[in-house]
């Protein structure tokens, strides 16, 4: 399972569209599309359920108990970053 890949599903339930999230990523929808589909593979459960004609994105049931932990994922990487890139600036 990527990191990225959960980045992917973590935006795509805040943004409810591929397209957004793959301008926020600066990535094509196809690598977000790719990345979500991947993780569902990974995980051996769909996710998410993409309505094109309404344009949304619903969450199915393991999707949202997936979501509570995931979230948490991406939160505490990006603190870990935070602070890595904290004590670097320290050393300098």
């Amino acid at each position: 399972m990527k990191l990225q890949n959960l980045q992917y599903f973590e935006k795509l339930i805040e943004l409810k569209n591929y397209s957004d999230v793959a301008n926020y990523f600066n990535v094509g929808q196809s690598t977000v599309s790719m990345g979500i589909k991947r993780l569902e593979q990974d995980i051996g459960y769909n996710l998410i359920v993409h309505k094109s004609k309404y344009n949304e994105v619903i969450l199915m049931p393991a999707g949202k108990e997936f979501h509570k932990h995931s979230k948490e994922i991406v939160v505490h990487v990006a603190l870990l970053e935070k602070e890595v890139e904290r004590q670097l600036q320290q050393l300098i």
